[in-house]
């Protein structure tokens, strides 16, 4: 049977409009990263120009699972943690206090060191009460079993790349103590920031950048410094300089 004029033009405006509904839905985290890995530049490098940016635009969730998407064999696991930490960032910004949706929005855990490190540096660098919120959202990761080990690592990162006095930034780790007891981790942070300062690595990006030069630490010695320390400070030290020596 022949179709009518009309019938035609129907089926014609119906696949016109599913079409574009098509078109115009929003993509899927697979779709995101399957046009990134068709756009021929190298992934880590183009994940790590555009994530804080989906972040923002598209919810700390969404950028949670791209980077779920790549782990699974594009990127390394420290490609991940890197990824996670400026997405961290961002969830401080997007969620501000509210750290129950924050942790929330990670909820497979994926990578989740840098994820709660990410937001820990933030929470450092620019809340209005930093030692309160550290400590409500330390209690959070410890309530939900979500640190990786004792809190406050990134706080350190933070503290060092701010003030680029290792000093100052290990005392800043020593006004935690109320809210963590055990503060190596905090104090492994401040040096694995030096690390990479005297490196020339960006911490946030991975990518190189200008070399520290401090008036008490070298890049030919670092371990002269970790000697002038607290006892309590040398084992961090010792163990995250050591990177300088391998690079």
């Amino acid at each position: 049977m022949k179709r009518s004029i009309a019938q035609i033009g129907a089926t014609g405006i119906f696949l016109a409009v599913l079409f574009g509904i098509l078109y115009l839905a929003p993509e899927n985290p697979h779709q995101y990263l399957s046009r990134l890995k068709g756009g021929g530049g190298p992934l880590t490098a183009e994940l790590r120009r555009d994530i804080a940016g989906v972040a923002e635009q598209r919810g700390i969730p969404f950028a949670v699972e791209v980077i779920a998407e790549a782990v699974g064999g594009s990127i390394t696991n420290d490609d991940c943690h890197s990824l996670l930490h400026l997405i961290g960032h961002e969830a401080y910004a997007w969620y501000g206090n509210n750290f129950k949706e924050a942790l929330a929005a990670n909820n497979g855990r994926l990578c989740l060191g840098g994820y709660v490190h990410g937001i820990e540096a933030e929470i450092a660098a620019s809340s209005p009460s930093p030692t309160q919120e550290l400590g409500d959202f330390c209690a959070l990761t410890k309530k939900f079993g979500v640190n990786n080990g004792p809190c406050f690592h990134g706080v350190g990162h933070s503290a060092f790349e701010l003030t680029k006095d290792v000093r100052q930034s290990l005392g800043q780790c020593d006004k935690l103590k109320d809210a963590e007891p055990e503060l190596w981790n905090c104090y492994r942070g401040v040096f694995s920031e030096l690390g990479n300062a005297l490196l020339g690595i960006d911490t946030n990006t991975g990518l190189p950048g200008s070399s520290y030069e401090g008036g008490d630490v070298t890049r030919e010695d670092p371990y002269a410094l970790c000697d002038s320390l607290a006892i309590a400070y040398r084992d961090p030290c010792y163990s995250q300089l050591a990177k300088v020596f391998f690079e």
